[in-house]
């Protein structure tokens, strides 16, 4: 029997299971397949059983995290990160430029490379960024960041500097093995009027909710077992009101339907 949804709870039966997927990772894992399970009560799609232990720590300790696999090197490419930069501007510029004689104060959860924190550094607003994740492979090397923290997102030196204005999680929460538990904390750490940035893997391009397995064989953000869970609007819905949050703004339509795009904020 497939897990219960780690989203809603719901359990789930034979029903559910869409089919299998095999890894992605070219490293030696402990489990080379998974299934690919759908929760018809909020339309979570995620895989099962969770990832090992040994081989999250395959994946996230023992590789480079921050280095392309064979015939990825566009992704790290000064024009890939130039663009990385300019679209997180995009969506944070009218926010921090409309009040300009303000401390801002952010949190890039699941930081990397703290791709947020450098692009707010570059418009003309005072900002301190504090950046978190759970490897210290590129925590030495973001000048830009005011405070690089080592750790899970329940680190104690996350409050140090809470709460903060904005928090940003981009490409984390499919990672996030429970993905209500880390809203839950990231609203902690927020101030009452703050908000909550969230953009990852949605759907595969054309996707068609009776293609079967085939579309998401071949999904680009397919990261098995890396990825453990594909939102949809009402997913994500369902994880913010069980974490005190409200979804704001849904936009399901990035990148062909592939990524999608949400605003959280505290729910009154």
């Amino acid at each position: 029997m497939p897990r219960d949804c780690p989203v809603c709870g719901t359990p789930q039966g034979p029903a559910s299971v869409v089919g299998p997927l095999k890894k992605t990772f070219p490293y030696a894992l402990r489990r080379e397949c998974y299934d690919f399970c759908h929760c018809a009560a909020c339309d979570l799609y995620y895989i099962d059983p969770i990832i090992p232990a040994e081989d999250f720590q395959e994946i996230y300790f023992n590789w480079p995290q921050f280095a392309p696999f064979p015939g990825e090197e566009w992704a790290y490419s000064p024009a890939r990160i130039r663009g990385s930069v300019e679209y997180l501007q995009s969506r944070f510029r009218d926010l921090v430029m409309s009040r300009q004689d303000y401390d801002w104060k952010v949190l890039e959860v699941g930081a990397g490379m703290a791709t947020l924190a450098r692009a707010l550094k570059e418009l003309p607003v005072r900002v301190k960024a504090i950046a978190q994740d759970i490897t210290p492979e590129a925590a030495a090397i973001c000048p830009w960041v005011d405070r690089y923290v080592v750790g899970d997102v329940s680190a104690a030196e996350l409050d140090d500097e809470a709460p903060y204005d904005f928090i940003s999680m981009t490409h984390v929460l499919e990672h996030a093995i429970e993905p209500v538990g880390m809203l839950r904390r990231c609203r902690q750490l927020l101030r009452p009027e703050g908000r909550i940035f969230v953009s990852a893997p949605h759907r595969p391009a054309n996707w068609r909710s009776d293609g079967g397995i085939a579309a998401w064989e071949n999904y680009p953000y397919q990261h098995t077992p890396a990825h453990l869970q594909f939102f949809s609007e009402t997913s994500l819905a369902c994880a913010c009101s069980r974490a005190a949050l409200r979804l704001t703004f849904w936009n399901g339509a990035v990148e062909e339907g592939q990524v999608f795009e949400a605003w959280l904020e505290p729910a009154p």
